[in-house]
């Protein structure tokens, strides 16, 4: 993935403040990323992630080669989101053809489609399949909107290994689609996307959280938490997954399996009820 050339000239001070708080040039970077991001929550969730991190490690040469990885990654994400408000595709190219908006390298179509509300414009979509230098083999999806017989990319992430095709769904407040996917790395649990669908409003998509919930199941059943891949049914809204212990291996859990019922609350997926069928 290109990196804007800013990052050359950024780096200079984020060498010479690597403090427990994040650079300056970092922090920066971030609030820049969360005016255009499709996906400000991950955005959060990630930045988030990285401050703990950085927090806890005493390193010097450490801290500064995380500020460098994250500080690239924000620009590059910045300059993916740039590309994609400004971009224009035919109409024809909404499904067989990869719309390249540089989030991955070696971009290929695996599968597209549309969607067809009650009332506005259709929402076409693309899962696509490639890499990055950082993440290896990577995939993700597209959405575009259409007007006047061209498309607008409207949502976009490359947070996976892979995807499946997104359904709609009723929740609070209005339509939503999911987009099941499962996450890098050797755990493959879950990189499952959620957006409330708004068809006619101007950002048709706004993402929902679509990770805390597994902390909740955790304050409902103590001392066992839902890791790895827990496949939701969002029509119904329930999941029937395994359940750890925190002394088990990731391959195998003891807790025996929870039936968890789901609810969209806000700007988030809850846990309204969870339940253990079995130990």
């Amino acid at each position: 993935m290109r990196l804007l050339p800013l990052i050359v000239l950024l780096l200079a001070p984020a060498c010479a403040g690597a403090q427990s708080a994040a650079p300056a040039t970092v922090e920066s970077a971030y609030q820049a990323a969360l005016l255009r991001s499709p996906t400000p929550l991950s955005l959060r969730r990630d930045q988030a992630e990285y401050l703990r991190e950085r927090a806890g490690t005493p390193d010097a040469e450490v801290r500064l080669a995380s500020d460098e990885d994250r500080l690239g990654r924000l620009l590059a994400a910045a300059e993916v989101d740039l590309r994609a408000t400004t971009a224009a595709v035919p109409l024809e190219d909404a499904i067989g053809t990869c719309v390249d908006l540089g989030g991955i390298e070696g971009c290929r179509t695996t599968e597209g489609g549309w969607l067809v509300p009650r009332e506005g414009p259709r929402l076409f979509w693309q899962i696509q399949a490639g890499f990055t230098a950082e993440d290896g083999g990577t995939a993700g999806i597209v959405f575009f909107t259409e007007t006047s017989g061209r498309l607008e990319p409207v949502a976009w992430a490359w947070q996976g290994s892979s995807y499946d095709a997104p359904r709609v769904f009723n929740g609070a407040g209005g339509l939503y689609i999911a987009v099941p996917g499962r996450s890098m790395g050797a755990g493959r649990g879950d990189a499952d996307l959620i957006f409330r669908w708004t068809p006619a409003a101007d950002r048709p998509l706004t993402q929902i959280d679509s990770w805390s919930w597994r902390d909740e199941v955790t304050t409902k059943l103590p001392g066992l938490h839902a890791y790895g891949r827990v496949r939701i049914d969002y029509d119904e809204m329930i999941a029937l997954t395994e359940m750890f212990r925190d002394s088990d291996a990731g391959c195998c859990g003891t807790g025996g399996h929870a039936l968890i019922s789901f609810a969209i609350r806000g700007d988030r997926l809850a846990v309204s009820d969870a339940q253990l069928r079995d130990r």
